[in-house]
């Protein structure tokens, strides 16, 4: 009796040990497919499997007791079943990353490669995704979070754009048609901003004849960039030609926002430029000093906002900038690429959201080549979630803003100028190119999503 009390002593803790060994590996991994824990129908096997636990444990002491030893043992080894089936529910069935996955079956774990996927097979009746590695097979409900993104990166493995040669050709494809120039705006913490120079945050260049910009509240507004066109010629090896044409050959291009969070939440896919303002001087008055300003705006220390920490200088350099995967564009581009390498439809309309697939082990060269992490003005937008443009614009209109005015990268932005924590997301400033050739910055649409 008592040796098989010591073995299921043993065996309870050789459970334990397992279940918190694979919870604690499975927490280094990025994703993780198991049971929803605040779904109800978790919440009440969990409920019960704790409740039959207890009982068949007070069961098994009871028995001990009244020396009714084959009902202990029994009522014990309930108890231990009803635990060792909770921690198996309640830990990951997958977890895994791009190189490697881990699939519990029972109580064991098998470790796959990505490469090795066969097929999947969805038992909608059932609700059950059958997943082969070779000759290995799993079985996962299809309603367990997670699984439908595993599936669909794992089938997109076998596209032609997960190979090295269709990656390589897809990198070709979007260099040739989509590469354009971009400024990138570097920020300078090592040189002072004076009025009329290029700068992030700080006082602004402001004729005290202009009313200074204000918010819907009628507060005064942060100058968020200025961009000095003379300095932009002078910093960089300027070569006429493409977009660049487009930009004023002087003055000064000024981006302000508000300083309320409540109105910030206004900024979202916005044409209105009440809590932002783009105000353009075409002509410096070289007399105006940063004393004239602050008569204007008297309480201009914003630094105490959220978002922008510092002020600083901005210094310019020149990148080829290439089409972003969330343009609304991007996916008629992919299928042509598609197109190009396979006269199958069906595979060039499969291969238009796989080529980034999480799993691709040839795509982290071309996602550095799309990526860009600084602020920079012209190139190609970025965008946090789906192009406003698809989402809110008409379709007949979709093409007018076709320019990129600004794009701020907060998140991937110098970490000492911006508050990322805050506001991860880009934003960006769109305009039509024939109206930036007219100095025209009435029909802007800034994009952002704050929160």
């Amino acid at each position: 009796m008592h040796a098989v009390i010591i073995a299921a002593l043993f065996f309870t803790k050789l459970g334990l040990d397992t279940y918190l060994e694979k919870n604690d590996e499975a927490s280094k991994y990025p994703f993780r497919i198991g049971r929803k824990s605040t779904s109800p129908a978790t919440v009440l096997t969990n409920t019960a499997l704790i409740l039959l636990m207890v009982l068949f444990f007070i069961g098994c002491i009871v028995f001990f007791d009244e020396r009714s030893y084959i009902q202990c043992v029994l009522t014990g080894l309930l108890s231990v079943l009803c635990m060792v089936i909770l921690c198996c529910g309640n830990s990951p069935l997958i977890f895994y990353d791009k190189d490697s996955i881990h699939i519990r079956r029972l109580l064991k774990f098998h470790t796959l490669s990505p490469g090795d996927f066969t097929e999947s097979v969805h038992d909608k009746k059932k609700r059950r995704y059958k997943i082969y590695f070779g000759a290995k097979s799993f079985s996962v409900p299809d309603y367990y979070p997670g699984i439908d993104f595993l599936i669909e990166n794992l089938n997109a493995l076998k596209t032609l754009f997960s190979t090295r040669g269709g990656t390589d050709f897809l990198k070709e494809y979007i260099k040739e048609r989509t590469g354009k120039s971009s400024f990138i705006l570097h920020a300078d913490f090592e040189r002072d901003a004076g009025p009329r120079d290029s700068k992030f945050g700080g006082l602004p260049y402001w004729n005290p004849k202009m009313e200074y910009p204000k918010d819907g509240d009628g507060c005064a507004m942060q100058l968020l960039c200025q961009i000095n066109f003379s300095e932009l010629h002078e910093k960089t090896d300027f070569q006429p030609g493409g977009e660049k044409d487009l930009l004023p050959k002087k003055g000064i291009l000024q981006f302000f926002i508000s300083t309320d969070s409540e109105n910030l939440w206004t900024i979202h896919n916005d044409v209105e430029q009440e809590n932002w303002r783009i105000v353009f001087h075409d002509e410096i008055d070289e007399s105006i000093s940063e004393d004239d300003v602050k008569q204007l705006v008297p309480d201009a220390d914003f630094l105490d906002w959220s978002i922008l920490q510092k002020t600083c200088a901005i210094n310019f350099s020149e990148e080829t900038s290439y089409m972003k995967p969330r343009d609304f564009q991007f996916d008629a581009l992919l299928k042509d690429a598609a197109g190009k390498l396979t006269q199958d439809e069906i595979t060039a309309l499969d291969a238009v959201r796989c080529w980034n697939c999480y799993m691709n082990p040839y795509a982290d060269d071309l996602c550095q080549m799309l990526y860009q992490s600084e602020c920079y003005i012209l190139g190609h937008p970025d965008f946090a979630f789906v192009d406003p443009r698809e989402s809110t614009v008409t379709e007949d209109s979709r093409s007018f803003y076709d320019t990129t005015l600004l794009q701020i990268n907060f998140e991937a932005a110098d970490h000492e100028l911006f508050e990322d924590d805050t506001c991860p997301d880009p934003m960006t400033f769109l305009i039509n190119s024939e109206d930036l050739s007219r100095q025209d910055f009435s029909r802007v649409l800034c994009c952002w999503s704050l929160f």
